[in-house]
């Protein structure tokens, strides 16, 4: 019941943050850049996390056909969710399963109909346990979790805390989509001792290819100061032409500016 009405719900709109994303980018961007990082390597790096797969197989072929190394996060219960997965898992992608959590917007949820979200600010560790294990075995192979929205969710530190309990017992990854600077998520999955990341900077807040180069380029000079940076985009048109074109850039591997594209199987143990 709970994954059929959270697949309804978020047909028309799992492609939006309908969280005021420029301030939300603004100020997530202005606290990642307080946070120390260890010296640069000689090969700086990046993991570029493309979000909100699972409802459309054309795109998301084309990305994969790009050759551009990525992360997979997968939005649960959609009509293609599986389909992806299993696309993925063929072509020893890893992924991700891209866990709806509550905004700061979205009202709060109702017994058995938590609205455009499936783990809740306020839900107790019973709750998050009854909700999250079945996401997780939903999409077989994936190697973590991270959030699809969850400004309201992922500043409420008990539910952080059971989610990452959850994972815990999995052995999984944790990316934190830091959809706001208030996020508990990675500082709870340190304590928690999970291998995690956290996202430095959206790429496709606007949906302009120009737009999107410029944040690459961004992303670009922010790896070659802190040695190793995470990055989120979408499966949006725009999106796919950016990355198909921007796979023509990489030479041997690399990119010709001397960064190394990785995925977050990837991730250095030493950047908790």
């Amino acid at each position: 019941m709970l994954a059929a009405l959270f697949s309804v719900a978020v047909s028309a709109a799992f492609l939006t943050l309908s969280e005021d994303l420029p301030k939300i980018l603004e100020k997530a961007n202005e606290s990642a850049a307080l946070e120390e990082s260890s010296p640069a390597e000689a090969s700086p790096r990046i993991a570029i996390v493309i979000d909100d797969c699972g409802a459309d197989m054309r795109m998301a072929r084309r990305v994969l056909s790009s050759g551009v190394p990525m992360t997979w996060a997968i939005l649960p219960y959609l009509r293609y969710s599986s389909d992806t997965a299993e696309m993925l898992r063929e072509a020893g992608a890893p992924f991700l399963i891209h866990v709806p959590m509550q905004a700061e917007v979205d009202p709060p949820g109702r017994a058995g109909r938590p609205g455009p979200y499936l783990i809740g600010a306020g839900m107790s560790p019973e709750a998050v346990r009854e909700a999250l294990v079945p996401i997780l075995d939903s999409l077989e192979g994936a190697f973590g979790i991270n959030n699809h929205r969850g400004s309201k969710a992922t500043s409420d530190r008990g539910v952080m805390d059971a989610v990452m309990e959850v994972i815990a017992e999995r052995d999984l990854f944790f990316f934190d989509s830091r959809t706001s600077s208030r996020s508990v998520a990675y500082d709870s999955a340190i304590k928690h001792g999970l291998h995690a990341a956290s996202n430095s900077l959206f790429l496709d807040g606007e949906s302009d290819r120009d737009k999107i180069a410029s944040r690459m380029r961004e992303a670009l000079n922010l790896a070659q100061r802190r040695g190793v940076i995470a990055v989120i985009c979408h499966l949006r048109p725009e999106t796919v032409a950016f990355l198909e074109d921007f796979a023509g850039e990489f030479i041997d591997g690399g990119h010709k500016s001397g960064v190394k594209f990785i995925t977050l199987a990837e991730w250095p143990d030493d950047r908790f």
